[in-house]
């Protein structure tokens, strides 16, 4: 062999891998890995972000009105998300579109209920509201949610549900920082009277003196239960990043992510918010079901547990109610007891088909028990000389008693069943611990049904998505783990 032969040998490169010395042993066979495969491009990414911060700084993830095209921030957030998803060729995803298709049986017995009350719909008016109109204003919320819930369907069926979730790693915690950040100022203000007043001017401001959507895109949590949904919705997220941590990620990235959740669950037993309970009582509920009770129940069982829960739990909550002292209750605990009573009536008056979608507000004041008068948030909508204290239909309190009451029974069998078949299925085909995060997270939202009555919470439609999306990856993407910021060694 020549010398010009032995310079030109190479030895064979292995990426990762340092090369032992000449005549060592090799430590393990070499065997070829695959590629990791790539997250969500950056413009998905960025729609992701913009959804997730969108619901936070608006604080409107999910108001009382059932049909109401409020929070202009989640409502950009949730357009831009749908336009790229279209630019990204993931318009016409198969598997997205069978994950919507479950919702058919409820757009039929919409249509149904409609045409059932078509007469009564029609002849429906109160405060310049009209039945037609507020029909067509819930049928248009409803649907502007599940073209969002497409959109994040194929986004997870075509990245996959742990890249996804990885990529949203920085903004949750993000989001994390500034509801403690906001909490906290609030909580501070509640010891000092003069930063109590200069707080409230403040949002006074904001409230009369500037274009509406302005405040509603600048406020945070400005209501207890609003807050309570993006601090639920962030835990989730945060739960997430704690299952997608290895070992290489290391305790102090699980330190951060545990600090930041007790923050926000304890800033939260400050505020007393009922619906941050309720959410986190379903949350609970599923754990109890997936972790402690793992083996001993079917993943139908545990699946009907976590998504019709809430059901025995609003009975109970109405028994309460019927039987408790009016008198000795706080104007809030009156008016979401009247809103969950009047409900019921409404359900039973149409058991099967309801009254139609979004007619709720115009068969309240009819149910009214005499009560609820005392309450100036139920009173202002029989009392005329009230009537500017008006600010919109009334609410129910409630989605499940909405739903049944608009929908019916058979309405409400076909809102119901798409969670308790996503549930089921990722119980069903992956029982492994971000499956537990997802449905902890999901049934967290879910459960705030009990509290607003609103299809407007994009948390609950992103982990519907995610669940449902979750089974359809293949068993190896299963094990991909997002990539981490620490550097490759060697």
């Amino acid at each position: 062999m020549v010398a010009s032969d032995v310079s030109e040998r190479r030895e064979p490169v292995f990426p990762g891998r340092r090369i032992p010395r000449a005549g060592a042993p090799f430590p393990r066979p070499l065997r070829a890995t695959a590629p990791r495969p790539a997250g969500p491009p950056g413009v998905v990414t960025w729609s992701l972000w913009l959804l997730v911060l969108g619901s936070l700084l608006t604080a409107l993830p999910g108001p009382a009105a059932l049909g109401e095209l409020r929070g202009e921030g989640t409502l950009v957030g949730g357009g831009v998300l749908i336009l790229l998803a279209a630019l990204t060729g993931m318009l016409a995803d198969v598997r997205a579109l069978r994950n919507v298709s479950l919702y058919l049986p409820l757009a039929a017995m919409i249509a149904a209920s409609f045409l059932a009350n078509a007469h009564v719909i029609a002849a429906a008016h109160f405060i310049g509201r009209s039945g037609p109109e507020k029909f067509v204003s819930a049928l248009l919320v409803l649907a502007f949610y599940l073209t969002a819930f497409y959109a994040l369907s194929a986004i997870m069926v075509v990245y996959g549900v742990r890249l996804v979730l990885g990529s949203l790693r920085p903004v949750a915690i993000f989001a994390a920082v500034m509801l403690i950040l906001e909490m906290t100022v609030e909580l501070a203000t509640w010891f000092s009277p003069p930063l109590r007043q200069a707080w409230l001017a403040m949002r006074f401001i904001w409230t009369h003196e500037t274009y509406a959507p302005l405040f509603r895109i600048v406020a945070f949590a400005s209501e207890p239960s609003f807050g309570a949904i993006s601090v639920l919705g962030v835990l989730g997220l945060l739960g997430a990043q704690w299952v997608l941590d290895d070992d290489r990620a290391g305790p102090p990235h699980r330190l951060k992510i545990a600090a930041l959740a007790i923050a926000l669950v304890g800033l939260q037993l400050f505020a007393d918010a009922r619906t941050f309970f309720i959410g986190a009582l379903g949350g609970l509920m599923a754990w109890t079901m997936l972790v402690p009770l793992k083996r001993a129940l079917p993943p139908a069982v545990k699946s009907a547990v976590i998504v019709l829960g809430p059901l025995p739990v609003q009975a109970f909550m109405i028994w309460t109610v019927l039987h408790a002292d009016h008198a000795a209750q706080t104007i809030s605990n009156v008016s979401r007891s009247v809103g969950m009573v009047t409900s019921l009536r409404m359900w039973a008056e149409h058991a099967l088909l309801g009254h139609g979608l979004g007619q709720y507000g115009f068969h309240f004041r009819a149910l009214i028990p005499a009560w609820g008068l005392q309450s100036w948030e139920v009173s202002r909508f029989i009392r005329p000389e009230q009537f500017d204290l008006i600010k919109g239909l009334p609410p129910s309190f409630s989605l499940f008693s909405r739903v049944g009451a608009e929908l019916g029974l058979l309405g409400f069998a076909a809102w119901i069943l798409p969670p308790l078949y996503a549930v089921r299925q990722a119980l069903r085909r992956r029982p492994d611990a971000l499956t537990t995060a997802m449905v902890c997270a999901f049934a967290a939202q879910l459960w705030t049904g009990l509290s607003l009555d609103s299809f407007r919470n994009i948390h609950y439609w992103f982990w519907l998505a995610a669940l449902l999306a979750w089974p359809l990856q293949s068993q190896a993407a299963a094990f991909v783990r997002p990539p981490t910021s620490r550097p490759a060694r060697g």
